[in-house]
């Protein structure tokens, strides 16, 4: 069957759309929405298709597709329709900072969560195209000099981010990862000293405390590793009562049976915080613990791969 196009450029049977780059790709599904079959009778809508042709060495994981189908028009013609999908591989973006030191274990537990992992320094203005979310690792960004994730806060790649995080995309951040996050505005509230006093390095339980994109079953308790001197979650009364409302909480310190207690708090956080969502879609979650040091068996357990399975899930399901 023969397909015309606003361009008069006609294409046999399935066709492809060669395109250079993912902007480009967006325009030409704009520019080929209006094709039309001219021969009615040849038409079976159930076997069009049609593909975007990526360059040799181009990732395709990064652009989308597009599958076609027939619909009558008033004048007896049939128009020829696109819709845009996009890989169900999610590609994350795992942000380095000085000072840092668990970004091997972050693009470890994302590679086995089933995510294509490229890491960007902090020098740099933009994102990897095609970025799904953004991790930022835990450690020690800049010796936690002046307040812990201050001086980080500023860097070059953080307008990148925030712009990705306002998009709706999908931001985390682990430990430091978290604090960054709160010095930045990306989330409420302040990291602060330990009611201890002490760097605390141990294992610990918390429960997920409200539905989200990286959450488990709300409710299911896991063991997550701690390490650190500035993990006391504080907000303005405010504050808290709006994340509470909103279901803002994503995880709360617990013991091994799920019960929320101050003797299962490790840092003195106000209402056992151990994590929150923020975003316009709840896009962005900051948590104490890493999931990442708990993603095999052979670091003790898997409870940790949970949460990025859980944002897999997700975003296959937006695919």
């Amino acid at each position: 069957m023969t397909f015309v196009n606003p361009l008069e450029r006609q294409l046999e049977g399935t066709f492809r759309i060669e395109v250079v780059e993912l902007a480009e790709a967006r325009r030409a599904y704009e520019d080929f929405l209006g094709w039309l079959v001219e021969d009615e009778s040849s038409v079976d809508s159930e076997n069009l298709a049609a593909e975007v042709w990526i360059p040799e060495g181009a990732c395709s994981e990064s652009w989308p597709w597009a599958i076609a189908s027939a619909a009558s028009c008033p004048d007896g013609t049939l128009r020829l329709l696109l819709r845009v999908c996009y890989s169900t591989v999610m590609r994350a973006a795992v942000v380095v900072f000085p000072g840092l030191n668990a970004d091997a274990e972050m693009i470890r537990t994302l590679q086995l969560a089933g995510a294509d992992v490229t890491s960007v320094w902090h020098t740099e203005t933009s994102l990897p195209a095609g970025t799904d979310l953004v991790a930022i690792p835990g450690g020690f960004s800049y010796g936690d000099y002046l307040r812990c994730g201050a001086i980080a806060k500023v860097g070059p790649i953080m307008r990148a981010v925030s712009e990705h995080a306002a998009r709706g995309g999908f931001v985390l951040g682990v430990c430091n990862g978290f604090q960054i996050l709160t010095e930045c505005g990306l989330l409420p509230g302040a990291l602060t000293r330990n009611t201890s006093l002490r760097f605390e390095c141990r294992d610990i339980f918390v429960k997920a405390a409200s539905e989200g994109p990286f959450s488990p079953k709300v409710g299911s308790v896991l063991r997550l590793p701690i390490a650190h001197g500035e993990g006391r979650y504080q907000a303005s009364a405010e504050v808290l009562a709006k994340l509470d409302a909103e279901g803002l909480i994503a995880l709360v310190y617990c013991t091994r049976d799920g019960v929320v207690s101050a003797e299962a708090n490790p840092n003195g956080s106000a209402r056992n915080i151990a994590g929150i969502y923020g975003g316009p879609s709840k896009n962005v979650l900051g948590l104490m613990p890493h999931p990442e040091r708990m993603s095999e068996e052979c670091l003790g357990g898997t409870d940790g791969l949970a949460l990025f399975s859980a944002v897999l899930r997700q975003r296959r399901a937006a695919a």
